[in-house]
């Protein structure tokens, strides 16, 4: 999980119907999104291909408000529980 240009956890629901939404930690390197069970887990378990969409920094309060605003997100990451 080094060498990564971002990391964090993130809740994920899966594709069945009756499923809730579990943490996972997400990698991404590149346009390779992954995500991982736990910290310990050596394979990724997941991929998610974001292949054809741009990546931005979120390292501006302008662009981390305005995506607040666009999605209904809290303007603060949380961790999961």
């Amino acid at each position: 999980m080094k060498d990564c240009d971002y990391s964090g956890w993130m809740k994920k629901k899966s594709t069945n119907l009756m499923t809730t939404w579990k943490p996972r930690l997400f990698i991404l390197k590149g346009r390779r999104l992954s995500y991982y069970y736990s910290e310990n887990d050596t394979e990724e378990k997941g991929l998610i291909d974001i292949s054809f969409h741009r990546v931005l920094p979120a390292d501006q309060d302008r662009l981390t408000g305005l995506h607040a605003q666009l999605t209904g997100a809290m303007a603060s990451p949380s961790t999961p529980q």
